[in-house]
């Protein structure tokens, strides 16, 4: 049996939940309540770049630390 994730002819979505957790999924399946079609359909390698270039944490945003706005640096305007 083939899973349709490796199969090149299987067009796949990249569905999002409300944590940015990212996931492929096949286009003929229907998409579960509270994830939201982000990219596609396309095949897997192209779904897979898109989530490798935008989902560089894999924790989910709740797990992830903090960072205060006072540790944040302020870009400096560069002088000509």
């Amino acid at each position: 049996m083939v899973n349709v994730l490796d199969d090149s002819y299987v067009q796949l979505q990249v569905l999002v939940y409300e944590g940015q957790h990212y996931a492929l999924w096949p286009d003929f399946a229907e998409i579960p309540p509270d994830w939201v079609p982000a990219y596609g359909p396309a095949p897997a390698e192209e779904c897979r770049r898109y989530v490798a270039t935008r989902h560089q944490d894999p924790a989910p945003l709740p797990s992830r630390p903090v960072i205060a706005a006072s540790d944040q640096t302020t870009p400096t305007k560069m002088q000509p």
